[in-house]
């Protein structure tokens, strides 16, 4: 007997998926998803996971074998947690909330994530910020029986550039690969599209027909977002709705934003994100998204400065680990990227989104903390093989890493937080296939990212639009960090009971002294450290007053439901 017991999420190959289990193909629903999961296990068995292309957790019983089996999509779209503890019934779900309250788990932090939090900016796989509680990983199931669970990936990147093939034929492959992804996602007036300045965004809502479109836009940002998504959408012909952020807001949201994620971001944009999506639900159903585009063709800065400077990465291992631990005290070190992500090869490249180097972590927590392993982390959740080239290795780690465990996981909460479907046609097998073939000397060069993918857009979009500088999604944080309002709320908690817990005191107050006299260079790390502080206010005090665990008054109940279960009872 099989059981599907939760099948959360969608599969872009629903149709196909029907007829090769031979299941009629009906309106994709939960229902029917189900109903096919069942077919699909009936089918393949467990390879049935290589099969699906979209973004989902699903669990699912089977009963002759009397075992459960847990997985989630290839990339990392849908969330899934779990708890597999001795002596503790299997819990799991789509939120930590949920397995905590199935599990009657009292919330604790997890010091191993909060340090590897601190380095990478977010909280990679398999671990979570709850103690107790894991994550899978992208492209991963589990099968748990007989009080263990054994873990398995199913579907790893596998990068096979070809070789011989010119970049205007390479630009017309990957024009058409990715029109082809833009083709399964719904087009209807109720689906619209989110717009910045840049060329991801641009191409994406010129493919798929999308005539509204949202922009976040702050008035006393350094870039203007909205310059030029209003430059592209007249370009277009479609209409450009602003979203303004303003600090108060932004300050307010925070608490909601840290309960709606679980878990806490140094990525200052999220609480913009949070509160656009907000508003969107009152004007859409769904939202578009050009998400991928960075990892999949070379677009960060970072790439092209690896290019710039790779003899670096020659330099024996002690030389460039010392220069890390210089960068880590010396925030306003030119090449400070650069000597801290250094700290390790860079098969152990830690992804662009690097705070603290590990001495940094090290010395900022509390005398006796054991320390984290970030290059471990690395190697666990981007394992290599084949012969790949500086830029491959870095594009890939970014999409294992920081792209998975704060984008997706952070786009998956929020627009379940505000009821807005989101579509990212670019993070499918599909474009996945069309980036892995491409040379990276055809993505990344010493002065240009995303060469292919530019001259791909071309054919969507004037050569003005594809030829814009990356400024990224630039939130006025800094700026805003230095009114006395906002600076004082960070005071405030950099002096409560939870930073003295975990960090040491001195530690903080050097760095907010170092913020005063050069803002630009330090308020990374303070943000970083607060959002956890926030965090820490939210999910760890909240639950001791309130009595669960996302910190809201009520009862601690079993949510899941009487099947989500493996105690024997």
């Amino acid at each position: 007997m099989i059981e599907i017991l939760r099948f959360d999420g969608f599969l872009n190959n629903y149709e196909e998926l029907c007829r090769q289990a031979g299941v009629s193909a009906g309106r994709q629903c939960e229902e029917s998803l189900k109903v096919l999961t069942a077919a699909c296990y009936r089918t393949w068995g467990k390879d049935m996971f290589v099969h699906m292309d979209g973004g989902f957790f699903l669990a699912l019983y089977d009963g002759s074998a009397e075992e459960y089996v847990i997985g989630r999509d290839r990339f990392g779209i849908r969330s899934g947690y779990y708890v597999c503890r001795k002596g503790m019934p299997f819990r799991f779900g789509t939120t930590a909330a949920e397995v905590l309250r199935a599990a009657r788990l009292r919330p604790e932090v997890d010091v191993t994530s909060l340090q590897l939090y601190l380095t990478f900016s977010f909280v990679p796989g398999p671990g979570t910020m709850f103690d107790g509680v894991s994550k899978l990983l992208p492209g991963e199931f589990g099968v748990y029986k007989k009080g263990q669970i054994t873990l398995r990936r199913y579907w790893t990147p596998s990068y096979q550039p070809e070789t011989g093939v010119p970049l205007e034929e390479w630009a017309e492959r990957t024009d058409r690969a990715l029109r082809a992804a833009a083709a399964k996602i719904p087009r209807d007036r109720e689906t619209h599209a989110l717009l910045s300045s840049g060329v991801d965004s641009a191409y994406l809502a010129a493919v798929s027909g999308a005539a509204v479109t949202h922009t976040a836009c702050f008035r006393d940002s350094t870039y203007h977002e909205e310059t030029g998504a209003a430059k592209t959408a007249e370009a277009l012909g479609i209409q450009n709705v602003l979203h303004l952020i303003d600090p108060d807001r932004y300050l307010r949201s925070i608490p909601d934003v840290v309960r709606c994620l679980e878990e806490p971001t140094g990525d200052a944009s999220e609480p913009a994100l949070y509160l656009m999506c907000m508003e969107l639900k009152n004007s859409c159903g769904a939202v578009l998204s050009a998400e991928g585009i960075d990892e999949l063709f070379g677009g960060y800065h970072v790439y092209r400065a690896a290019l710039r400077r790779a003899p670096y990465w020659l330099l024996p291992g002690p030389v460039r680990r010392a220069a890390a631990r210089i960068a880590g005290r010396f925030p306003d070190l030119p090449g400070r990227w650069l000597m801290l992500a250094g700290e390790r090869d860079i098969e152990e490249f830690p992804g662009n989104t690097l705070v603290f180097e590990t001495g940094a972590v090290r010395a900022l927590m509390q005398p006796g903390t054991a320390p984290a392993d970030p290059g471990g982390t690395v190697r666990h959740c981007c394992p290599g093989g084949g012969d790949r080239d500086m830029v491959t290795i870095m594009c890939d780690h970014d999409l294992r890493l920081g792209f998975c465990w704060n984008i997706l996981q952070n786009i998956d909460k929020i627009s379940h937080a505000a009821g807005v479907r989101f579509y990212m046609p670019f993070v499918s097998k599909g474009a996945f296939d069309a980036a892995a073939a491409v040379p990276s000397g055809y993505k990344v060069t010493k002065s240009s990212g995303k060469l292919v993918f530019r001259r791909a857009a071309m054919r969507a979009l004037p050569e003005e639009i594809c030829s814009r500088r990356k400024i990224g999604f630039e939130t006025p944080v800094c700026r805003w960090m230095q009114q006395e309002a906002f600076i004082l709320k960070i005071k405030e908690a950099f002096a409560g009971p939870a930073a003295q817990q975990f960090f040491r005191p001195q530690k903080l107050e050097r760095l907010l002294d170092g913020f005063a006299k050069h803002p630009g260079k330090y308020w990374r790390q303070i943000w970083t450290i607060y959002m956890f502080l926030e965090w820490y206010a939210v999910w760890i005090a909240g639950a001791r007053r309130n009595g669960r665990p996302d910190g809201k008054p009520g009862e601690t109940t079993d949510s899941i439901g009487e099947r989500n279960r493996a105690d024997g009872s």
